[in-house]
């Protein structure tokens, strides 16, 4: 029985401060982009930042992705997956350009705890990238996400409650866990809509911490392909629907901000640009 290579397409990491005295992490992907010839991590924004107290806010730096890979040569199988650890450093965070013309204003996740409304706020699109150079060359391609992968490119039907996939790495696990553990759900709004005025939409999943900047996969249609000539209904074909980004426990759904944005990210985004909101 074959084994799905979407079980590579996420990557769990590590992020440092300057002085490597601060230290968190997150789940995300690689993304190789055949346009700019350059590999970055794409993660959620809040993965790439670190809230010490009293506010002030601590930007990464240095990283130690974990990965899990393929040797890089012909004729491999899932036995021979491993984990490789890449060292990566960085002058900037790639921001999305509409955190730095002053962001957004929502209210967008609210729920409702005890008979009264919590507002979770989001004042900024919560997803960034890392552009990390040579870091990745000796990886297998089969890691990378590239732009046709992108969910827009696909013609099937945004059917209510089609299924989706979250891969990431729940900080609870226990012990080492080489690939990423998948949480099931089905699309609880059209990707082509966003939440009010945000560049998201909601899943019928919830996900735990460390999960967040994992890959959103849908896959909706089965694609024909020719086999011995004739034309037949051949495998399921996944999309990157988006990056997973927060949970909302008390309505039971997750959120996942649109896989456009990344293409907005890095076609328009201010690189190596420390302009953080807060």
């Amino acid at each position: 029985m074959a084994i799905s290579d979407l079980w590579l397409k996420a990557c769990q990491f590590t992020a440092f401060d300057a002085d490597a005295g601060e230290a968190w992490g997150g789940s995300g992907m690689l993304l190789r982009s055949g346009e700019r010839g350059i590999d970055y991590l794409v993660s959620a924004r809040h993965c790439f930042t670190w809230a010490k107290e009293g506010g002030q806010r601590v930007h990464a730096k240095k990283f130690m992705l974990l990965i899990p890979a393929l040797p890089n040569r012909p004729e491999v199988t899932f036995t021979d997956v491993y984990q490789a650890k890449l060292e990566a450093t960085t002058d900037g965070i790639i921001e999305h350009p509409q955190n730095l013309a002053g962001g957004l204003r929502n209210d967008v996740f609210q729920v409702r705890v005890d008979g009264q409304t919590r507002r979770e706020r989001y004042d900024y699109v919560d997803v960034a990238a890392v552009a990390l150079g040579n870091a990745c060359k000796e990886l297998h391609p089969i890691n990378f996400w590239k732009e046709e992968d992108f969910v827009a490119n696909c013609k099937g039907d945004q059917m209510p409650g089609s299924p989706v996939s979250v891969l990431g790495w729940p900080e609870f696990w226990p012990g080492e866990l080489v690939l990423p553990l998948a949480r099931s759900g089905a699309l609880a709004t059209p990707m082509a809509v966003n939440l009010r005025r945000y560049p998201a939409f909601a899943i019928d999943a919830l996900a735990h911490a460390g999960t967040s900047g994992g890959p959103v996969i849908w896959n909706p249609t089965k694609q024909l392909e020719s086999v011995g000539g004739s034309v037949q209904l051949g495998g399921v074909r996944a999309w990157l629907a988006g990056v997973f980004v927060a949970s909302s426990p008390e309505a039971q759904v997750g959120y996942a901000v649109h896989a456009s944005e990344i293409a907005t990210l890095l076609a328009k985004g201010q690189g190596l640009s420390y302009q953080f909101l807060r």
